[in-house]
């Protein structure tokens, strides 16, 4: 599984998609780079006109706050998984439930 995941080019799903697209990204995520995000954006964009994205800056991958003073590496992120509780930013929440919201109302 993980040698093939590592083959999948995210910009050529992206592409394909004709819905809406909500992107999330955790500022502090050390597993999908922030400074990936705009390619990714750019490529949605280009083949889709409903593309929202946020930015969540203290956040990591499973979008929990970053324990501060962590160093921004893999290893730090794999003892937060395994230590921090795992909640989930009540802001990522408030974000998917506003987007999805304002589409079923259009719908």
């Amino acid at each position: 599984w993980l040698r093939t995941s590592l083959d999948v080019d995210p910009i050529v799903a992206i592409e394909q998609v004709r819905v809406p697209i909500l992107i999330l990204q955790g500022g502090s995520d050390v597993q999908v780079l922030p400074k990936d995000l705009p390619r990714l954006v750019s490529a949605a964009r280009r083949h889709n006109r409903d593309v929202s994205v946020q930015v969540f800056p203290g956040d990591n991958h499973l979008f929990m706050h970053v324990t501060p003073g962590e160093p921004p590496t893999p290893q730090a992120a794999l003892h937060q998984y395994l230590t921090v509780p795992a909640w989930i930013d009540p802001a990522v929440l408030a974000t998917l439930i506003h987007w999805l919201d304002a589409r079923a109302s259009t719908s």
